[in-house]
C-alpha cells in the first residue's frame, strides 16, 4: 500500500512538473492579437517560435521567399527611435526575418522589413533600426520569420531605443545587413556588442555601401555612402543631424547599385553584370569610366574597393578568381588569385581591414590576408555575422607593393590676375625620373605645361614648385604625374584653383618643421583677422586634435602638440570662412 502510494506521489509530481514547463516555455503569439509584449529597454524574450499557420495578407516587402514559422510580438514606442534585434543560436539551421507594422491588429501597415537571405548553423543577427518617426505611447507589432522549415528559439528578441550613430573607425567592418549597418571588430570576440547596430536606413531600397571622405561638401567625413535602387541617387549620412541627405545624383545603371566604393576623390559603382564602372566626383552625375577587361559576371561576392591613394580594387569570384587593382587613370597597377571555396552564390562583398580581407557566403565567413595570392579560410569563430547586401571599410593599405614616392601635399595658390603658384612634397622618392605638370579647362583635357626633375631616391621630404604665368581666366585645372625611370607613372589631383584673384591674395599655409615628433609648427597668412580651427585628422579621417583660434591680419605661428599621437600620416587642417587649407605631415 506505502509502495502504491509512492508511485502515485511520484506520478503527481511528474505531471505537476509537465504542466508547470509546459505553462512557463510557451511558443509566442500566433496571431498580432496574441503577440508577446516586450518592453523597450527591458528583458529580451527568447521563447520557441512554432507556428506555421502563416497569417495570411502581410506579405514581405523585403523578400519574397515562403514563410515557415512565425512568432507575434508588440511594444509600445517611448521614443521616436527603436532597434528591433533578433538573434539566433548556433547549431541549428535557421533564416529569420522580422516585419514590423503600425496599426491596429485589424489595419496594419508595414513599415519596416529585413531578411537574412541564407541557411546557415551558424548564429547570427537581424535587426530593423528606425531614427525617427515613432510616436511615443503608440503600440507597434512586429513578428519574427523562419523562412526555414523547422521551428526554432531565439537566443534574444529585443527591442531598444538607443541608437549609436557611430561611423566605423578603421578597425571595423561596416555590413549593411536588412535596414541597418552594423559594426564589427575582427580583433575582438563576438559579444553584444560585438557586432553592434548602428544607424537605421531609411527604406529598404538603399542598397550597396561604402565608407569615404565625403565629396559633397558635408562637415562628416569619412561618411558612408549608399544608393536608393529606386531612383538611382547617392545618399550620404550626415553624423551631426543624424539624417540621410539625397544628393540628387545618380549612380549609373540600375545593376551598379550593390557595388560602390570611394576613394582618391571618387565614389566609384561595379556593376556587377557587366563590368562597367561609373565614376562620381559629387558635383553631377556618375559619368561612365572604364569596362574592367575580362570581367565575367557571377552571383557570388562580387566588390569594388578604393584604398586612400585612389586605387580600385575589382575582386571577381567566378573562374578565373582573381584580384585586380587599377590606377585612377584605369591602367592595370597589379592583379593577382583570389581562392574562395566553396564558390557560391550569395554573399557580401569585401571589406579591407588591417592588411586582412573579409567576405561572407551562404556558407560562411571567410578571411584571408590581403596580397596577390589570396587564399580565403572559414573563420574560426563560430558566429556567422551575415549581411545581406554589402561590406564597407576604410582601407588604407595598398596591395601592390612600395609606391614610388609618398606624396605629403599638392597644392596652389593665385598670386596675382597673371601668376598661379603651385607646390607638392615628397616624403620619400624610389627611381623618380621626373614630375609632369599639365593644366586643363574643364578637368577633363590635359595639356602637358612644363616636366620637373625627381630626386631618384631620397627618404627626407623635398619640396618642388612651378608657376604658371600664363593661366586660363576663371578656373584653373592642374594635376602632377610622376613618372618612374622604368616608364611607369602615376597621377594626383586634379586640383582647381581660380586664376582672377587680383589684389585679393587668399591665405596661405606653411608647415615649418616636417616630419614632426613632438610640436608641429606652421605659418598661417591672411589678408584681415579672422575666426579659423585648426585640426588634425589621421588617414581615416578621424579627428585627434582640434582648437578654435583668432589669427591677425599677416603672418601667423601656430604650434600644435603631437607628442600623445601615434606614429604616421596625418593631415593639418585651418579650416576659415571660405572653406580652409589642408597640408599632410608626418609623426615620427
Amino acid at each position: 500500500m506505502k509502495k502504491t502510494k509512492k508511485i502515485i506521489k511520484s506520478v503527481l509530481l511528474i505531471l505537476f512538473l509537465f504542466l508547470f514547463f509546459s505553462n512557463n516555455i510557451k511558443a509566442q503569439g500566433t496571431t498580432c492579437a496574441s503577440a508577446t509584449l516586450i518592453t523597450v529597454n527591458g528583458a529580451c524574450n527568447s521563447g520557441l517560435i512554432n507556428d506555421a499557420t502563416i497569417t495570411a495578407g502581410f506579405a514581405p516587402s523585403c523578400t519574397g521567399a515562403i514563410i515557415r514559422r512565425e512568432g507575434w510580438y508588440r511594444f509600445v514606442a517611448t521614443s521616436t527611435n527603436a532597434t528591433i534585434t533578433v538573434i539566433t543560436p548556433a547549431g541549428a539551421t535557421n533564416e529569420p526575418g522580422i516585419q514590423v507594422f503600425s496599426g491596429a491588429c485589424a489595419g496594419l501597415a508595414e513599415i519596416g522589413c529585413a531578411q537574412a537571405d541564407l541557411y546557415t548553423t551558424t548564429g547570427q543577427i537581424e535587426s530593423v533600426g528606425f531614427s525617427s518617426g515613432l510616436t511615443i505611447g503608440t503600440t507597434y507589432y512586429f513578428r519574427v520569420m523562419n523562412f526555414a522549415n523547422s521551428d526554432f528559439t531565439p537566443t534574444s528578441v529585443c527591442v531598444t531605443n538607443a541608437l549609436n550613430n557611430t561611423i566605423a573607425s578603421c578597425s571595423q567592418i561596416a555590413g549593411l545587413s536588412g535596414n541597418v549597418i552594423s559594426l564589427y571588430d575582427p580583433s575582438l570576440p563576438i559579444s553584444g556588442t560585438n557586432p553592434v547596430n548602428t544607424i537605421p536606413l531609411t527604406n529598404s531600397t538603399f542598397k550597396g555601401l561604402t565608407l569615404c571622405p565625403n565629396i559633397n561638401g558635408g562637415t562628416t567625413s569619412p561618411t558612408y555612402y549608399t544608393i536608393n535602387s529606386t531612383t538611382m541617387t547617392y545618399w550620404w549620412w550626415n553624423a551631426v543631424t543624424n539624417t540621410w541627405i539625397n544628393t540628387g545624383h545618380t549612380a549609373g545603371p540600375t545593376a551598379a547599385y550593390t557595388n560602390p566604393g570611394g576613394g582618391g576623390g571618387y565614389i566609384y559603382n561595379l556593376n556587377g553584370s557587366t563590368g562597367d564602372v561609373y565614376r562620381y566626383n559629387g558635383t553631377g552625375n556618375a559619368t561612365f569610366w572604364m569596362t574592367i577587361p575580362g570581367f565575367t559576371a557571377f552571383a557570388g561576392p562580387i566588390d569594388l574597393n578604393v584604398d586612400t591613394d585612389g586605387n580600385i580594387y575589382i575582386f571577381n569570384t567566378d573562374v578565373p578568381q582573381q584580384i585586380r587593382v587599377f590606377t585612377p587613370t584605369g591602367s592595370l597597377l597589379c592583379s593577382g588569385t583570389l581562392t574562395l571555396a566553396p564558390v557560391t552564390a550569395g554573399g557580401a562583398g569585401f571589406a579591407v581591414i588591417g592588411g586582412n580581407v573579409y567576405t561572407s557566403t551562404a556558407q560562411g565567413y571567410f578571411v584571408s590576408p590581403l596580397s596577390t595570392n589570396m587564399t580565403f579560410v572559414a573563420s574560426a569563430n563560430p558566429f556567422n555575422w551575415h549581411v545581406v547586401n554589402d561590406y564597407a571599410s576604410c582601407q588604407t593599405a595598398p596591395l601592390c607593393g612600395v609606391l614610388p614616392i609618398e606624396l605629403l601635399s599638392f597644392n596652389g595658390d593665385c598670386i596675382n590676375e597673371n601668376t598661379i603658384k603651385l607646390e607638392w612634397s615628397t616624403a620619400s622618392e624610389i627611381n623618380n625620373d621626373f614630375f609632369t605638370i599639365e593644366g586643363s579647362k574643364n578637368g577633363k583635357d590635359f595639356d602637358v605645361l612644363s616636366t620637373i626633375d625627381g630626386a631618384g631616391n631620397s627618404n627626407q621630404v623635398l619640396n618642388y614648385k612651378w608657376t604658371d604665368e600664363s593661366p586660363l581666366h576663371g578656373i584653373n585645372f592642374y594635376r602632377l604625374k610622376q613618372t618612374d625611370y622604368d616608364g611607369k607613372f602615376e597621377y594626383f589631383g586634379p586640383i582647381q584653383i581660380k586664376s582672377d584673384c587680383g589684389e585679393n591674395t587668399p591665405a596661405e599655409l606653411t608647415l615649418l618643421n616636417n616630419p614632426v615628433e613632438n610640436n608641429l609648427g606652421f605659418q598661417y597668412s591672411t589678408l584681415s583677422e579672422e575666426n579659423i580651427n585648426i585640426s588634425v585628422y589621421d588617414v581615416c579621417g578621424k579627428l585627434v586634435y582640434h582648437e578654435p583660434t583668432i589669427a591677425s591680419e599677416g603672418n601667423n605661428l601656430f604650434t600644435v602638440d603631437v607628442n600623445t599621437i601615434a606614429k604616421g600620416f596625418y593631415f593639418l587642417k585651418v579650416g576659415n570662412k571660405n572653406g580652409g587649407l589642408q597640408k599632410k605631415f608626418i609623426k615620427q
